[in-house]
């Protein structure tokens, strides 16, 4: 297999240039190689910030609207490839960003990153719906607790603040006969998880949360479904 080429181009290049360069990362030296990561590190978060400032000025012109599109996420998604999630993390970050610009600085030397953003955001949001209003110092003292932190523990910084916040509980098709289900747990619910896990090893050493909550819930269901229990008289 040939060697893998990374294009990199300059934060400062212009739309359209031709200062683009390959780089052979292979070729590099462990010290190449790491400083190289920094820069395209770097790089990536400039470039993070100028699809923010793209996107704030598509809704501020409400270009979406010209272009057919019901709305900006949906001209994310159907037109430039975003994932549902991922047009929603940009576009929570914008709102944050456009109500708190002085975070553009943190979010360019990695204090904060786009995911975080998008918590706060969201966790601001669930605070308005509760009739719950923030300063803009209070917002930054918000910020400032969440800076350097990973995404677990900023959901958990803001469970904290309020225990409402994310517990929204989702199922959606994603295949035919297959089922996506979303919610949040508590730690000690998962430390009962993974003590049933650990307890039925030696009958599935690699049981996954699905195998295991059909399990429990084929014992409960013996044990308090009087349809099934009226199956087993029979």
């Amino acid at each position: 297999m040939g060697a893998r080429l990374i294009l990199i181009k300059s934060p400062t290049a212009e739309y359209g240039s031709e200062s683009s360069k390959f780089i052979n990362v292979r070729g590099l030296s462990n010290d190449q190689l790491h400083k190289s990561a920094a820069l395209a590190v770097t790089r990536e978060r400039h470039w993070s910030l100028e699809v923010i400032h793209h996107f704030q000025e598509i809704y501020r012109r409400k270009l979406y609207l010209a272009r057919g599109f019901s709305s900006i996420f949906a001209m994310m998604t159907e037109e430039f490839g975003y994932s549902a999630s991922a047009a929603q993390r940009r576009i929570q970050s914008m709102r944050l960003l456009t109500d708190l610009p002085e975070l553009e600085e943190k979010i360019a030397l990695g204090e904060l990153s786009l995911s975080t953003t998008a918590s706060i955001q969201s966790f601001l949001q669930t605070e308005t719906h509760e009739n719950k209003t923030y300063s803009k110092e209070e917002k930054l003292e918000l910020v400032q607790a969440c800076e350097g932190k990973s995404s677990r523990d900023v959901q958990k910084e803001l469970a904290t603040r309020n225990p409402s916040f994310d517990r929204t509980e989702s199922v959606k098709h994603i295949a035919e006969d297959r089922l996506r289900m979303t919610l949040n747990i508590s730690e000690e619910l998962e430390a009962k998880f993974a003590r049933l896990k650990e307890l039925l090893s030696h009958q599935e050493p690699n049981m996954t949360y699905e195998v295991l909550l059909d399990r429990m819930a084929e014992y409960a269901l013996d044990k308090i479904d009087p349809v099934a229990n009226q199956r087993v008289r029979r």
